[in-house]
């Protein structure tokens, strides 16, 4: 029997088997490229059946690999949220505090004088509510301050009439 049998033209390697019910022939590509065997089934019909060199799953290192990846995606993505969301809070209490002077400006220009409280901005209805939960107002004679607590702890305003 020839060891193979090969075409001047395609440069395919026709490969005997030992003979068995299964594989009559076995077709060898010269580059290491994918084996096409030609067998029989037990009814008695042929099925054609492609093996490649590369049939096979994904490496450890090529796993490790992916999830380094997807850690480093992870992290990146953790502290991008992170920093929007500061900066949400952030212009958050600058509106606050801009919607309370803004009120305590308005009350002024109204009644003559800065509120004692600011539920006298609310009673006045130039704001919703007194309780901010972020900011604490007090006047002290003709000035008021503003200050921050909570997140927005960083901010202090205060203020006094303009006099001309």
């Amino acid at each position: 029997m020839t060891e193979h049998l090969e075409n001047p033209l395609t440069k395919i390697r026709l490969k005997p088997v030992t003979p068995t019910p299964e594989t009559l022939v076995a077709i060898v590509q010269p580059d290491g490229g994918p084996t096409l065997s030609v067998g029989q089934n037990s009814a008695g019909g042929t099925h054609m059946q492609t093996h490649t060199k590369k049939d096979r799953g994904f490496t450890l290192v090529e796993l490790l690999i992916v999830i380094v990846i997807l850690g480093i995606l992870a992290t990146v993505t953790v502290f991008a949220v992170r920093g929007i969301t500061n900066k949400g809070q952030e212009s958050a209490c600058a509106a606050d505090k801009k919607t309370i002077e803004v009120a305590a400006e308005a009350y002024m220009a109204q009644v003559g004088e800065y509120p004692a409280t600011m539920q006298a901005m609310v009673d006045e209805g130039l704001l919703r509510s007194a309780d901010s939960g972020n900011y604490t107002y007090a006047l002290a004679g003709q000035s008021y301050t503003l200050t921050g607590a909570g997140e927005c702890a960083a901010a202090t305003t205060t203020a006094a009439p303009v006099t001309t």
